[in-house]
């Protein structure tokens, strides 16, 4: 089970949930703006959010599965990238 709710973002439209989240382009330790990975299309750019109900379900089998996707973000615990942020 899980749901996949956001893969590939513009830059444009990454500022534009800052702006709407704290009024800045980007807002330090919470949204990273046009820098997201979810804007990043090269590897080892690139990010997908889950839903959360099923994070856990998705960061074990991406560990059992040898995938370098992993979350290093205690605030946002449904988000998977290569660097985990």
């Amino acid at each position: 089970g899980g749901i996949v709710i956001s893969g590939y973002r513009t830059p444009a439209y990454s500022t534009s949930l800052c702006q709407s989240m704290c009024g800045a382009p980007s807002c330090p330790g919470t949204c990273a703006g046009a820098a997201s990975n979810h804007s990043g299309k090269v590897y080892p750019a690139g990010a997908v959010d889950v839903d959360v109900q099923h994070s856990a379900e998705f960061e074990a089998i991406q560990f059992r599965i040898g995938s370098p996707l992993r979350n290093a973000l205690s605030f946002d615990p449904n988000h998977f990238s290569v660097s985990g942020r």
